[in-house]
């Protein structure tokens, strides 16, 4: 066996005592334990290629709601198409020249603001999001959910949106950032 920590909840969320309230999310700690799990024994080398992985697990969840809600997509721009296909091609790792690293991160950052800047307005967005663990945590729940009253924009009127348009929402304005 083995431990590993990611300043992740180490408890379930039954657990009777209180043991925290801001924990990060489980994405590290689900990369580090499938490395470590990969090999019976770990060498040396092993654990250097542990310590410098860059694949992101947060990437790996939420690829596949992105890449649903871009599909067939019609009024792309030139620009939102190349980004589109640097994305469908990527492998989750966040080595600091890709491109499509830089573009997930812009586009979760802003996937975060098209569900809540609504709702909160722009001060108490700012900070909600000043502490992360709070809204990457919520982020994280209502993907989970993939129905949340989030992901309606509360300024459309009747309109009710959906994950699909807060995803779109959030890539244009990372396209466009």
């Amino acid at each position: 066996g083995f431990v590993a920590s990611a300043n992740n909840r180490t408890v379930p969320a039954g657990y009777p005592y209180h043991i925290g309230s801001w924990y990060s999310l489980p994405h590290r700690f689900e990369r580090i334990t499938e490395l470590l799990a990969s090999k019976p024994v770990l060498s040396v080398a092993d654990f250097k290629t542990i310590q410098l992985d860059q694949h992101s697990k947060l990437a790996e969840k939420y690829m596949p709601f992105i890449l649903k809600a871009l599909h067939g997509l019609s009024n792309m721009t030139e620009t939102e198409k190349s980004a589109y296909s640097i994305l469908k091609e990527w492998d989750y790792s966040m080595q600091a020249g890709s491109s499509a690293a830089a573009i997930f991160e812009t586009l979760y950052r802003e996937f975060i603001r098209c569900a809540f800047s609504d709702e909160l307005g722009e001060a108490l967005f700012a900070s909600y999001t000043g502490v992360a663990s709070i809204s990457r945590n919520a982020t994280d729940q209502i993907i989970d959910l993939q129905d949340s009253p989030w992901f309606d924009n509360v300024s459309t009127g009747d309109r009710v949106e959906n994950m699909d348009i807060n995803m779109t929402c959030a890539f244009s304005r990372a396209v466009a950032d």
